[in-house]
């Protein structure tokens, strides 16, 4: 089944966890897809948090007690322990999930690891995970965190089917952008749809300037800023959100964001179908 990945070409704020959290929210409810939603990042729970509100304050317990170990019990460590010693089946990776909606969309949270040597450990595992977790889900939606060079990046960038390239309305983004397009990136060029995160209509560089400037006009796509949205998501009420506001007509911003999404989903889809039929 595909397996779809965001990342990002620069260390700036694109939007990228919330418009991965929203694409995959916004797929659960409207289309009937299996869909499997992991987290790659390094001590940053920003994805969780769109769906949970699990920050509470620590007691004198927690205090004294060191949290930065592994637990290989729980989540994605569970996952590492077991495919380590190489047992991991499809069936069990949903074990070590959250459920948002069941049978709908389920989510590997990061890492609770703050040390950076045993996260390093588990994302070596990341592309066994993906793989075999693909077996099990109609859809993998990969929050890729890391830089776009690096080998586990590039790995888990090989056996995605599309790979959804993060960029800002920022000129030399955007010309960073072109240039990694010359490079290596040009040899993946077909699996990428470019994203405009956090997308400002009041600027020049407009989804439609920025397509044509980069030559791929057919494939680029956007998710508009939206605060009750960024709001929704900093209190783990994405949920609520879309619930609120699927239904609604007119010209409303929200009606606009949701528009934007169901574009976001078809120019995925089509994007699928694409690469499968070149794979043929």
């Amino acid at each position: 089944m595909p397996v779809i990945t965001f990342c990002s070409n620069t260390t700036k704020e694109t939007g990228k966890t919330f418009s991965i959290a929203a694409l995959a929210t916004y797929m659960a409810i409207e289309h009937n897809y299996k869909i499997l939603l992991i987290s790659t990042s390094y001590n940053d729970k920003s994805l969780s948090e769109c769906f949970w509100n699990d920050k509470k304050k620590k007691s004198f317990l927690d205090s004294i007690v060191d949290t930065n170990k592994i637990d290989l019990d729980s989540g994605i460590e569970g996952i590492y322990k077991i495919a380590k010693s190489n047992r991991l089946t499809p069936e069990v990776i949903g074990n070590y999930t959250r459920i948002v909606f069941k049978d709908r969309l389920d989510v590997l949270e990061s890492p609770n690891t703050k040390i950076r040597e045993d996260y390093m450990a588990i994302r070596a595992y990341y592309k066994d995970i993906i793989k075999t977790a693909d077996r099990f889900y109609d859809l993998i939606l990969v929050d890729l965190d890391g830089n776009i060079q690096d080998t586990i990046t590039r790995e888990i960038f090989n056996i995605s089917n599309i790979i959804v390239m993060n960029i800002i309305q920022n000129k030399n983004v955007v010309d960073n952008y072109i240039a990694e397009l010359q490079g290596d990136l040009g040899k993946i060029k077909r699996k990428i749809i470019p994203l405009i995160g956090k997308c400002d209509p009041e600027s020049k560089y407009s989804v439609k300037n920025i397509a044509r400037y980069i030559n791929q006009k057919d494939v680029t796509t956007e998710v508009p800023y939206n605060i009750l949205f960024a709001e929704s998501c900093s209190e783990g009420k994405i949920v609520d959100y879309f619930f609120k506001v699927m239904r609604m007509k007119g010209m409303d911003k929200n009606v606009v964001f949701v528009e934007a999404l169901k574009n976001l989903t078809s120019i995925v889809v089509e994007k699928i179908k694409t690469v499968q039929q070149m794979k043929e």
